[in-house]
Parts: C-alpha cells; structure tokens; sequence
C-alpha cells in the first residue's frame, strides 16, 4: 500500500474518532484513544509491528496513568524520556545503507 493512501486512511479513521468524540462528549482521555488508533493503524498499514506496539505501549500508558492520581507533569515527562531513548535507539540501531 503506498504512503499515500495510508495517510488517507488514518486520517480518515481520525476524523471518525473525532466525530465519536464530539457525539459523546469524552474527550479525556478519548483523544488519546482516537490519536493512538490512527497512530497504530498507520504503523500496521505501513508493516511496521515494532512500531505500532511501541505505540499501543506509549498510548496504553498514557490512558492508564492518566486514570491514577500521579502528577500529570511526572507521566508526561516520563513519556517524553521513553520517547526520546526510543528514537535514540532507532537511529543507533538502524541499519547502514
């Protein structure tokens, strides 16, 4: 499938989640939900398992802890380091071309 119609999709189904979101008025953490699908779908579209799990994981966590009585300012500093140690890891791991 080419990149194209990939980013049509998702961003279709994006659109549809939003709408859901406006419909039902749960927005927290609905958006996370709907932001984490099209991530998800967009990896899985493009053959990219690693990757759409990195995102189920980093979103999952993201609703879980936002379920919980933790600072915001700790999960979300917390998850830019993930973040950031995974793209780290992609560019030392990548192979040369």
């Amino acid at each position: 499938m080419t990149q194209d119609k990939i980013s049509k999709i998702s961003g279709a189904v994006f659109f549809i989640g939003l709408g859901i979101l406006l419909v039902t008025g749960w927005w927290w953490p609905g958006i996370i939900v709907v932001i984490a699908v099209s991530s998800i779908l967009t990896s899985l579209l493009a053959n990219k398992a690693k990757d759409a799990l990195v995102s189920l994981i980093i979103f999952g966590a993201i609703v879980a802890l936002s379920l919980t009585s933790i600072p915001f300012g700790v999960i979300l500093g917390t998850l830019i380091i993930i973040g950031g140690g995974w793209t780290l890891y992609q560019i030392i791991s990548a192979k040369k071309a």
